[in-house]
This record gives structure tokens, sequence and C-alpha cells, in this order.
């Protein structure tokens, strides 16, 4: 009965006009789905900087302890979110997570960091007096200008960190890892760096008065200029060790290894070396002028004032009193290869069982070379490089003949010596006419 509405061209009309219902109703879909999933996004992002500001606010709730702390504070780094400028003093961050965290200048002084992973992390500036770092991991951070005055850092590990001009006054620094760090110009007077291991460590400049360093392992570092006055450097290991323009005056160092050690222009006025290695040793051009009365009067006053009351500050003062009344006294157990100045009394008198190992008239010249490169090779890697820095193009350690035997050895400590210094052996080899 319908046959005469539904007609053919009708037929299509009405499939078109489904068609488009439909299609409109997909269009509307589409809207509302983009409309609601905008919303949602929102909300989303809403719940998202709700949840970084609670934890924000967790992180850095002033009441000391945990508080939520410790999850919060790795959450925001999870999240890369910057930490820079915290303010959470004493806070009790236990073994906290925070590896490559920016916490440049943060206040965490007081803080307890024990075993905390810090490494690679930015602390350019940051606040961490008295803060408990023992044994965290700091490899490669960044401390640059910290403040770290009575820091427990025992058992840290520091490999490779930037420490320049930080201030460690009277931390704690006994057996830590300090391999390859860069200390340049810190402050480190009246500090404990008993059994630290500082082999290749930069602390050229670097303010070690009144500091304990026995038994410090200090193989191959560069303490160039460093100020080293009534420090306790006993039974330390210095094997290659660049003490050129160091001041050691009233330092201790007996039975300590210097082996291929450099002394150009240091000062050893009223300094010890009992008992000490100096097989290799470089003493040219040393200085025994004491420090006066006065001098150490003004140091002494100084560390009082800039070190933190305690152990470290009785110890440091107690190494100055006795550096006062201290004389030079440098009876080395071997001195075999070193070279020095016969003229000067404080070593010839003791040294003169074993002439000076210079270019002159000492010597055969083959067996100045024997004698040293047999010392480089039947040591240490430390003792080799201190005896390959000698052989520089650098004044005054150009010797193009020693380069050209250490270059010729097959022996394992010269085998292992740095590129770059065995780039400088051989360009010493060749002789000032290089082209």
């Amino acid at each position: 009965m319908w046959d005469h509405i539904l007609t053919p061209e009708r037929e299509i009309w009405v499939f078109r006009g489904a068609r488009v219902i439909e299609f409109i109703a997909v269009i509307f879909a589409l809207v509302a789905f983009f409309i609601d999933h905008g919303v949602r996004t929102e909300e989303r992002a809403a719940r998202a900087e709700e949840r970084l500001a609670r934890m924000w606010n967790l992180a850095t709730d002033p009441r000391p302890g945990n508080s939520g702390k410790i999850p919060a504070l790795e959450f925001l780094n999870r999240e890369q979110k910057p930490l820079a400028g915290i303010s959470i003093p004493k806070a009790y961050l236990v073994g906290v997570e925070l590896k490559d965290a920016n916490l440049r200048g943060a206040n965490l002084s007081e803080a307890n960091l024990n075993e905390a992973n810090l490494q690679g992390a930015n602390l350019i500036g940051a606040e961490l007096q008295s803060a408990n770092l023992r044994g965290a991991n700091l490899q490669g951070a960044n401390l640059i200008g910290a403040k770290l005055q009575g820091a427990d850092l025992s058992g840290a590990e520091l490999q490779g960190a930037y420490l320049n001009e930080a201030n460690l006054q009277g931390a704690d620094l006994s057996k830590a890892k300090l391999q390859g760090a860069d200390l340049r110009q810190a402050k480190l007077r009246g500090a404990d760096l008993r059994g630290a291991e500082l082999q290749d460590a930069i602390l050229r400049w670097a303010e070690l008065q009144g500091a304990d360093l026995r038994g410090a392992e200090l193989q191959g570092a560069d303490l160039s200029k460093a100020k080293l006055q009534g420090a306790d450097l006993r039974v330390a290991k210095l094997q290659g060790a660049d003490l050129r323009w160091a001041k050691l005056q009233g330092a201790d160092l007996s039975v300590a290894e210097l082996q291929g050690a450099l002394f150009w222009g240091a000062s050893l006025g009223g300094a010890r070396l009992v008992d000490v290695d100096l097989r290799a040793a470089y003493l040219w051009g040393i200085d025994f002028k004491k420090f006066t009365p006065d001098e150490w009067t003004k140091l002494k006053d100084e560390i009082a004032a800039a070190v933190p009351a305690g152990e470290m500050r009785k110890n440091a003062l107690e190494n100055i009193y006795k550096a006062m009344k201290s004389e030079t006294d440098i009876r080395p157990k071997s001195a075999e290869g070193a070279i020095y100045d016969p003229s000067v009394p404080e070593l010839a008198d003791q040294l003169k069982q074993w002439p000076p190992l210079d270019e002159d008239a000492y010597w055969p010249f083959e067996l100045r070379l024997g004698i040293l490169t047999g010392i480089a090779c039947d040591d240490n890697k430390y003792t080799a490089v201190g005896i390959a820095r000698r052989a520089r193009r650098t004044e005054p350690f150009d010797d193009p003949h020693l380069a050209g035997a250490l270059l010729e050895q097959e022996c394992l400590a010269i085998q292992v010596l740095p590129e770059n210094l065995k780039a400088k052996l051989r360009e010493a080899a060749e002789g000032p006419d290089k082209p």
C-alpha cells in the first residue's frame, strides 16, 4: 500500500537524508569527544599541578625530620622539577635518591643525608654546614662554592666532584673517595682527611693549614701552591705529587712516601721529613725560611675564627702549636735519584750519601738515566708520573734525554702513563728545534 509513496526517487532521497543525519551525528560525537578530551586533559593537568604543589609543600615542610620529605623530593626530581633554592635545614633525608638533581643554592644545613645518592647533582653554592653526608654518593657532583663547614663527609664518594672554592673548614673527610676531584682554592683548614683517597686530585691553591692528612693517598695529586702550614702528613702517600711552590712550613711529613714528588720552589722551613722516601724527588729551589711567631699567631687566630668549634678546631690548633715549635728536620731513609742543591746545608748534611742526580759531574750520563728509569719502572705508576713530569719541555724540567729514555722503556709503569703526559714526553724528546 506504500508503493505509491516510496517511489524509487523518494527512496534515494530518504537514503541520502539518513546518511546526512548519520554524518551529523558523527560530527557531534567527535566534537563531544574532543571537548571531553580537552576537559579531561585540563583536569589531569590540574591534578598534576595540584600534586606537584602538594609534593612541594611536603618537601618544604618547615618541621625538622622527614615529614614525607624523602618521597616528595624524589617525586619532584623524577618529574625533573628544579629544587634550586629549596630551604630544608635539619631535614631527615637518609638514603634519599636525588641523582642529577638541581639543588643549586639549596639550604641543607644540618640535614641528615647519610648514604644519600646525589650523584651528578648541582649543588653550586649550596648551604651544607654541619650536614651529615656520611657515605653519600656525590660522584661528579658540582659543589663549586658550596658551604660545608663542619660537615661529615667521612667515607663519602666524591670521585670527579667539583669542589672549587668550596668551604670545607673543619669538615670530616676521613676515608672519603676523592680521586680526580677538583678542589682548587678549596678551604680545608682544620679538615680531617685521614686515609682520604685523593689520587690525581687537583688541590692547587687549596688552603689546608692545620689539616689532618695522616695516611692520605695523594699519589699524583696537584698540590702546587697549596697552603699546608702545620698540616699533619705523616705516613701520607705522595708519590709523583706536584708540590711546586707549596707552603709546607711546620708540616709533618714523617714516614711519607715522596718518590718522584716535585718540590720545586716549595717552602719547607720547620718541616719534618723523617724516615721519608725521597727517591727520584725533585728538591731544587726549596725555601727553608721559617714562619715568624707573628705569622703563626695570625694563622692560629684565623683558624680559631673560621673552623667550627669542636674536635676539628682543637686538632687543627694543636697542629699549629706543634708547628710553631718545630725545627727543620730532613732525615730520609732513601734519596736515591733525587735532585737537590748540594750548597744548601739542610739538604747536603742529610743527603750526602746520595749525591744529587743532576746533569752535572756527579753521575755519568747513562748511569743517571738508568737510575731514574729503573726507579720509574720498579716503584709504582705514580712515581713514574713524577719522574715523567721532570722530563717535560717546561721550565725547569726540560730534559729531552730523560724523556727519550722513559719512552724507550717497556715496563708497565711507563706504558700506563696518561696519554697527555706521553705526548709531552714525545714533544720533549724531540728537543727545542721541533718544527
